[in-house]
């Protein structure tokens, strides 16, 4: 019996998002960085930064998006920093939960 040599090639996975569904993954990524630590400088910036949505758009999205850019535009880090500290990590009972329903 004769063995041969066998070699593997590596397969390579292509995930197609469609565009509505990037969009998404996109805002949760934005939502869970905010919710996870505080606002750093450079995510700040990067909200403020990003492009508005149209108001034409259906939904609260654009204006809640457009309105959340804004707030990082005029957001100090440090002032940041600490109401993240007051809402979710300092003692005694959580105004705002980040484990609450909504």
């Amino acid at each position: 019996m004769t063995h041969r040599s066998m070699t593997a090639s590596p397969l390579t996975f292509v995930h197609r998002l469609e565009p509505e569904d990037r969009a998404r993954a996109d805002f949760y990524g934005v939502l869970s960085a905010l919710y996870a630590d505080a606002p750093s400088e450079q995510l700040l910036r990067a909200i403020a930064d990003a492009q508005p949505l149209p108001d034409a758009l259906s939904g609260t999205l654009p204006h809640a998006w457009n309105r959340l850019r804004d707030a990082c535009g005029a957001m100090d880090p440090e002032a940041a920093q600490q109401e993240y500290w007051d809402l979710f990590v300092g003692t005694g009972n959580e105004p705002v939960g980040s484990r609450s329903a909504v």
